[in-house]
């Protein structure tokens, strides 16, 4: 994978902050900057579960951030409306789970923030109008699909939607290209 220098990560009026988690890894965050949008992208792998909800919360209060992404909440719409709730985040696009699997929440705060523009059970896909910044970009919470077969479709729905090359777009989420060990040793990531 090519490197990034986190810190040059913005707009033209103001920078974007970006947290970065996995279950069990350590946070990544940048220093502070003002008017920073601060985005928070978590693979919950199951939000149902109680001590799951405790530790968001958690996380929030330390983050405090303006928009926040889930994949595999294996919630309904309906449960996943009750944990936002708990969350503080009164705005929200919910892609309820089939069955047990999948399941993605983008929840942001300000009325205005947020404008969809396309969704799936793999995406989310919004136009970001942030009047701190005065600026436009585009943001999409991505959860490739698992399963090997079907990668191939998540890559392309990328390409469809990067048509819009004039305005800055962020796509975060799990892009799922290495979900075993033993793909480590058969694909060269680059």
């Amino acid at each position: 994978m090519g490197s990034w220098d986190l810190h040059d990560i913005g707009f033209k009026n103001g920078p974007m902050y970006l947290m970065l988690e996995e279950e069990n890894d350590p946070l990544i965050t940048l220093e502070e900057q003002p008017n920073a949008v601060k985005i928070l992208s978590w693979n919950v792998r199951g939000l149902g579960r109680s001590r799951t909800v405790k530790r968001l919360k958690n996380k929030l209060r330390a983050i405090n951030p303006r928009i926040l992404f889930f994949m595999e909440t294996k919630l309904s719409s309906k449960w996943m409306e009750a944990v936002r709730l708990k969350c503080g985040f009164e705005n929200v696009i919910d892609i309820g789970a089939l069955g047990s699997k999948g399941g993605l929440s983008l929840g942001w705060k300000g009325n205005s923030l947020i404008r969809l523009k396309s969704f799936s059970s793999f995406h989310i896909n919004v136009e970001v109008c942030d009047n701190e910044c005065d600026a436009f970009w585009r943001l999409m919470g991505f959860y490739g699909n698992p399963d090997e077969r079907s990668r191939v479709e998540s890559w392309e729905l990328l390409r469809r939607l990067n048509h819009d090359q004039t305005t800055p777009w962020v796509v975060l989420g799990d892009f799922n290209e290495i979900t075993n060990s033993f793909e480590k040793k058969k694909k060269v990531v680059v």
